[in-house]
């Protein structure tokens, strides 16, 4: 094969990875606005006000296409965060400075025994914005079980006191009225006055700005 040959033949491989990439963000891009979609039509009609909870009932089905576009995004969200660090790497090595911010979710989970209290911790990973808190109760918590979400000294989630449902997933909206600190602690209080185990999740989702 000649040196032209081959360059031809590596120019074609190119273009088929360039289109394969391209595909692959394409569908990535297509579950993450697909999900958004969804939330958003949600968030319409709970007709719900910036900071206050917006009640979601899922039938099963839908709950089932959430947690597979949930881990498309998770995957889209590593090629992302790869690729903006790769961006930021070469604009760096250029003397400019990074552009492009991240975005990143904090989970939080813990199973609660009868009559336990406690806090879980985790720290921002850029200065930021915390944009929305997620928590769900699972069914029989009956009103049992608190939830309050902290950052530095600050309680926002609620402002005071503690948060308590039963079989519910409000998604609590701040736009970018909560700001974190590079590094700064993320606090989520928790107290079982119920009599049964009941495992509780809460996500906070951070935005570098």
């Amino acid at each position: 094969m000649t040196t032209e040959q081959n360059i031809s033949r590596m120019d074609e491989m190119a273009e088929k990875d360039k289109a394969s990439a391209i595909t692959k963000g394409a569908l990535a891009g297509a579950g993450v606005i697909g999900t958004y979609k969804l939330i958003e039509t949600l968030t319409r009609k709970a007709e719900a006000a910036p900071g206050e909870a917006i009640l979601v009932t899922l039938d099963p089905e839908t709950l089932q296409l959430l947690i597979a576009m949930a881990q498309g995004i998770t995957q889209a969200n590593e090629g992302v965060a790869a690729c903006t660090a790769g961006v930021n790497t070469l604009l760096a090595a250029a003397g400019e400075p990074p552009v492009i911010g991240g975005i990143e979710q904090i989970p939080f989970s813990h199973t609660l025994t009868p009559g336990e209290t406690l806090t879980l911790r985790e720290y921002a990973p850029f200065a930021g914005y915390i944009t929305f808190v997620s928590i769900h109760w699972p069914s029989g918590c009956a009103a049992t079980v608190d939830v309050a979400v902290v950052h530095g000294l600050t309680q926002f989630c609620p402002r005071e006191g503690y948060l308590a449902l039963d079989d519910a997933t409000p998604i609590y909206e701040f736009g970018k009225r909560i700001h974190v600190d590079d590094h700064e602690e993320i606090r989520v209080k928790l107290r079982n006055r119920g009599g049964a185990d009941h495992t509780i999740t809460v996500v906070v989702m951070v935005e570098e700005g």
